[in-house]
């Protein structure tokens, strides 16, 4: 009688286990369509606060869909089609724009000190970059071992390391 019980037990808790699992199976489809839609909602105010950090003449864009599959592809707009695979000059400087981005609502007490990395920039992009850089409110670190073309953006100062390294 005590094994019948167990049996009696143990089968209420499988079917138990089913609902739960099909529960949860609709618990995540939910979840995800509630993430997809924030996501989608959200992404064309993100976009616009990373653009205005970019060079004018750079279109950032984030795609989410491509047909009904869901995707994450972020990068520049070129005749109408998102190119994710980027120069090293230009994913520098994008991922730098999301990081001017997502700091721009720090309290105005908090430091914001942004170093993009070294890349192998040449001159006319290096000025374009930092003139959408000076969009930001906190301080932009570059290095470069070439010069920006024509007068540097206001607002930035040029240290020349041979110079000052003598």
């Amino acid at each position: 009688k005590s094994q019948w019980a167990n049996l009696a037990n143990a089968q209420d808790r499988m079917v138990s286990m089913r609902t739960d699992v099909e529960s949860y199976k609709r618990l995540k489809f939910e979840c995800e369509a509630a993430v997809g839609s924030l996501l989608a909602e959200q992404t064309k105010e993100f976009s616009e606060r990373v653009q205005k950090y970019l060079p004018s003449h750079w279109m950032f864009s984030i795609e989410l869909l491509d047909g009904n599959k869901e995707v994450f592809r972020m990068g520049i707009l070129r005749d109408g089609k998102l190119h994710a695979a980027l120069s090293g000059a230009e994913w520098t400087t994008i991922v730098t724009a999301i990081s001017m981005a997502v700091t721009e609502d720090l309290p105005k007490h908090s430091p914001a000190v942004l170093i993009p990395e070294d890349r192998a920039w040449d001159g006319k992009t290096l000025s374009a970059v930092m003139r959408g850089f000076s969009n930001f409110k906190g301080q932009v670190l570059m290095a470069s071992t070439i010069r920006p073309t024509g007068r540097p953006p206001k607002g930035w100062s040029v240290i020349d390391m041979d110079k000052v390294s003598d």
